[in-house]
């Protein structure tokens, strides 16, 4: 079957990966210049299985008054009278009960682990240099009472298989003595070791050229799309700037532009994109060894082979990709004053990037009304995390084989109704 991947990100990668090693003739088009140039550049680069909790739960939504009058650095909601914001930020409110919170954060959950395991089979197959660590990774707490909550969290997530431990601050310095500027003020620790990094952009690209290499994937650069046909209530074709390409199949993975693309025919995807920043600078003798979460200041901290790379920041302003200079002295300063000795900060590399963010967290995978459309988008904040495992889930859907993990909570079924197969929710 001929297939069409609209997106050369970490998604549509993987995903023409894994339907290309089923057999399939896989075309993939993106408008950039070569793989991996948009939200899978500069991100975090953790491999955050067992921390992809729902962005929406009952602690942000008090929160809120806050947020929405700027008291909060890492948070910037610029308001319009955008009706795609509105309609974004309700469904995102409903999320925000405990009950929805648990629910959609152990279906993400569920997804990541698996997700874990595919990326696995690939570096069993395949080399690939990417600045991979297995090196776990540590969520540090400056409030004692927010450290204390986590118990129960911790406790479900580790029957699921994440083997999270907490530490106390002694174990925290034990473990990772480049925390020692912090001493006084760690609450503790929770220590995934199941967690990895790895330089998403790197492996994006190798994992393209092994596509090329051993299963003939062709791609298409420059390409601009702007829109789909549909004929006899099928995707017929796929329409770009100069050309349209007709194919059996066709598959979403265009990040946060993915709803900008449905909507030609017809399919709102509850997507709205959410900016997150990155700095990246050379690393030094005082660089942490564990990938390390700031959970006070919602920023990470992740070695990637001679660079380490901390990011951050939430911003909603559509589909605005500037760098705002401010943001960016806002991570070096936080940076600076938490590990001051961390990396060689006179050599800041800025970045910025919009994720596809849903309004539970949680991607969707799969199918759409139309039979021979699919979609593997959304992935917010996790798309590195979850990449291998979706590709893999969105290729049994296509390849009609049944999925390794229970759909719940994973395909566009939860936010609306469509003819076609019992599909699970």
């Amino acid at each position: 079957m001929k297939i069409i991947v609209l997106g050369a990100g970490i998604i549509g990668v993987t995903t023409a990966y894994f339907l290309s090693s089923a057999g399939h003739e896989v075309f993939v088009i993106d408008k950039a210049k070569s793989p991996g140039l948009a939200a899978s550049f500069a991100n975090g680069g953790q491999l955050s299985y067992c921390y992809t909790d729902s962005l929406a739960n009952p602690d942000l939504l008090r929160q809120l008054p806050k947020l929405l009058r700027g008291q909060e650095p890492f948070f910037d909601l610029k308001l319009s009278y955008e009706p795609a914001l509105w309609f974004w930020g309700l469904r995102f409110l409903r999320n925000c009960t405990k009950k929805r919170a648990i629910f959609n954060s152990e279906n993400i959950l569920r997804l990541a682990l698996y997700s874990r395991q595919m990326l696995h089979q690939i570096l069993t197959l395949h080399s690939i240099e990417f600045s991979y660590q297995q090196n776990g990774k540590l969520l540090l707490y400056t409030n004692e009472a927010a450290f204390k909550a986590t118990t129960p969290y911790v406790n479900t997530k580790n029957q699921q298989g994440c083997q999270q431990q907490f530490w106390n601050a002694q174990t925290c310095l034990a473990k990772e003595p480049t925390l020692q500027h912090l001493a006084s003020q760690i609450a503790g620790g929770i220590f995934s070791p199941i967690d990895e990094s790895g330089d998403s952009y790197q492996f994006t690209r190798a994992l393209a050229e092994r596509c090329i290499a051993s299963s003939g994937v062709h791609f298409l650069y420059d390409t601009e799309i702007i829109g789909l046909d549909v004929k006899k209530g099928r995707i017929h074709r796929v329409k770009t700037v100069d050309e349209s390409y007709s194919a059996d199949a066709f598959v979403i993975c265009l990040g946060a532009e993915s709803s900008l693309i449905s909507q030609t025919i017809g399919i709102k995807l509850p997507i709205y994109p959410l900016k997150g920043y990155s700095i990246s600078v050379p690393i030094t003798a005082g660089t942490p060894s564990i990938n390390i979460t700031d959970m006070h200041h919602k920023m990470v901290y992740s070695r990637l082979g001679n660079q380490l790379r901390i990011a951050g920041l939430l911003e909603m302003c559509g589909y605005d990709t500037s760098i705002d200079e401010t943001k960016v002295q806002y991570l070096v300063k936080i940076a600076q004053a938490s590990f001051p000795e961390a990396g060689d900060y006179s050599q800041v590399t800025s970045w910025a990037g919009l994720r596809a963010g849903t309004p539970d967290s949680a991607p969707l995978l799969g199918w759409t009304r139309y039979p021979n459309l699919y979609l593997n988008t959304g992935h917010g904040m996790f798309g590195w995390t979850l990449a291998c495992g979706s590709a893999a889930i969105v290729a049994d859907i296509i390849n009609e084989t049944s999925s390794a993990i229970d759909l719940t909570g994973l395909t566009m079924r939860r936010f609306c109704t469509f003819p076609g197969k019992d599909l699970n929710t």
